[in-house]
């Protein structure tokens, strides 16, 4: 397989190559506590994800992977737990 196939291989063949998925660490706890984009997923066809970070980073702490909605309006640090219902705690 070549680079460029595999390459394609990774995204939802269902959609556009754009991913589905937002990876957010959780800074902070309580109601202080926010989330830092790290990267993004895709949704492969057998239910996989395929995760790709931004950059070279070095994660020790859980990532939490939210759903990317066309209407969302939030912005990489500034979503607190609980204000768009998807706190996993």
């Amino acid at each position: 397989m070549t680079q460029t196939e595999n390459n394609t291989t990774h995204y939802n063949k269902k959609s556009n190559p754009r991913p589905d998925k937002i990876a957010r660490i959780k800074q902070g706890s309580g109601k202080s506590a926010s989330f830092e984009t790290v990267g993004v997923a895709w949704t492969r066809e057998d239910g996989s994800l395929y995760f790709k970070p931004y950059g070279k980073q070095v994660i020790d702490q859980p990532i939490y992977l939210f759903d990317i909605s066309e209407t969302s309006s939030h912005t990489e640090a500034d979503t607190k737990p609980g204000e768009d219902g998807n706190t996993p705690d």
